[in-house]
């Protein structure tokens, strides 16, 4: 449906939807969009008391877990030359990670194929996932060390903790600690897991796993949170602050599917932006994740129907 508001509800009830494909002005990334609501509708001029809700949205389940960066891999084989002196034969391998939403086989993937274009075998580093404990291990088979390119990654494979805030916890938050014989937590680009082999040799089968501290989170986005400037007050969230929140919307289908918010009883706010005579030209949408930062929608549109409805 177009961005037009056209009203498709009787006097003192209007519904109105919008697409971010079809707005006034997105932003680059997707998660703000600006509409223009037109004339002033005539009949609405004596309207004084008017609550706004989101009744339909639909999102897809595309918001990227990783910006562009990389995993540098370096392995540090010993070997003997003539003088039986021992020498390091070193050998560097960069992953480039493009953007995108990741689980850790299609990270496997491109370490594979990078380890390949160095002619180092393929499985020589991997990402181990335990099921159990929810953790990601690095495995190495040749001895040698890592570093991640970000914060973000760090997070994703469970080497940083995740982002705290009280108003959308989750238990990686609230109750990990560093176990012992788990890695240290990332602290930045220099922070190098290193995987010695005691005993390496190229005939040998041998394995060092270095175990994340935290919880790994592909799943890096809980639910979403529309936000308008059209509405007053609503959810409060960082800082305690009211962040004009008109729907909450919980992540119910798989990657690449659309999820659709259509709630049996939607939350109202009250909008002076409509009552008491007004009529906005303009009003603002945005998709926000579980900790109220703007989504990367990755390049896929999403729509908003919103009700406003005069109460007594």
């Amino acid at each position: 449906m177009s961005s037009s508001c056209t009203p498709i509800c009787a006097f003192k009830e209007r519904f109105y939807t919008f697409r971010s494909d079809d707005a006034k002005s997105v932003s680059s990334d997707g998660s703000t969009f600006s509409v223009s609501f037109g004339n002033k509708d005539p009949s609405w001029a004596d309207v004084r008391n008017v609550k706004i809700s989101a009744v339909r949205a639909t999102i897809w389940w595309t918001v990227p877990n990783l910006q562009q960066t990389s995993i540098y891999i370096t392995f540090v084989i010993p070997s003997a030359d003539s003088s039986m002196t021992t020498v390091n034969q070193i050998i560097n391998v960069e992953v480039k990670i493009p953007k995108g939403l990741y689980g850790f086989g299609a990270l496997n993937t491109l370490i594979d194929d990078a380890l390949f274009a160095q002619n180092v075998p393929r499985g020589t580093f991997s990402l181990y996932a335990d099921y159990a404990t929810q953790k990601i291990s690095l495995a190495f088979k040749w001895p040698g060390y890592v570093r991640f390119g970000s914060s973000e990654l760090a997070t994703v494979l469970g080497f940083l903790k995740p982002q705290q805030t009280a108003f959308a916890p989750t238990d990686a938050q609230r109750v990990q600690v560093v176990e012992d014989g788990e890695a240290v937590e990332w602290s930045g680009v220099n922070t190098q897991y290193n995987a010695p082999i005691p005993g390496w040799s190229s005939s040998g089968a041998f394995m060092k796993r270095i175990v994340a501290p935290y919880h790994a989170r592909f799943d890096h986005v809980q639910y979403f949170n529309i936000q308008s400037n059209l509405a007053d007050g609503g959810l409060y969230g960082n800082n305690g602050v009211a962040q004009n929140v008109i729907a909450q919307v919980l992540i119910d289908r798989l990657v690449g599917e659309q999820i659709v918010y259509d709630p049996n009883i939607p939350i109202e706010l009250g909008t002076t932006a409509f009552s008491n005579g007004s009529w906005p030209t303009t009003g603002t949408f945005t998709l926000l994740d579980d900790k109220f930062r703007e989504c990367d929608t990755n390049g896929q549109p999403w729509t908003i129907t919103i009700r406003l409805q005069q109460v007594a």
